[in-house]
């Protein structure tokens, strides 16, 4: 570990912050996310009697919601049958199909987890509250919710039945 923080220490002193220029977009990142390495040498200091809790994910956009990767550190993934031999294939397509049930965008525990998360938003941001916006407006804002709020099978359920309880736009 001290070997790749200090050779990722090195690399780091390389990356320089350049000038900034007229009339030139300022574009520079640090690239901090692919040279941190706080997270991983916190986990290999911790204690195995001591529970971690939860943190978040670095990632290089943080597009890694808090939720979810705390779910990857709880959940273990099923174990999956696996032989030296090759697989039958109706071995193979029941796996498949096994994984697809649990995996997929269209899986039942997924659809529900969606559904449920997207009501939660849509109230929690008060959006439900669509009278408060003037009257112009509010078409924008019904086209918006679908854009935005209807990205799985779940949630586009969600914001259906959400935007039937919301007054009728003019």
């Amino acid at each position: 570990m001290k070997r790749l923080q200090n050779s990722l220490q090195q690399e780091k002193s390389k990356i320089h912050k350049p000038k900034e220029r007229d009339y030139y977009p300022y574009t520079f990142t640090s690239l901090e996310p692919y040279y941190n390495t706080y997270v991983a040498s916190y986990l290999i200091e911790l204690n195995d009697e001591q529970p971690h809790g939860f943190i978040t994910r670095n990632t290089a956009q943080g597009l890694c919601d808090p939720w979810i990767a705390l779910r990857m550190d709880k959940e273990i993934l099923p174990k999956l049958e696996t032989s030296s031999k090759n697989p039958s294939t109706a071995s193979s397509s029941k796996s498949q199909e096994e994984m697809r049930s649990k995996f997929s965008p269209h899986a039942q525990n997924k659809v529900d987890s969606d559904y449920n998360r997207t009501k939660q938003d849509f109230y929690r941001m008060e959006l439900d509250k669509i009278d408060e916006i003037h009257p112009l407006n509010r078409p924008h804002m019904r086209k918006a919710y679908f854009a935005y709020l209807q990205n799985t099978p779940g949630s586009r359920k969600a914001i259906k039945e959400c935007a039937k309880s919301l007054p009728p736009c003019k």
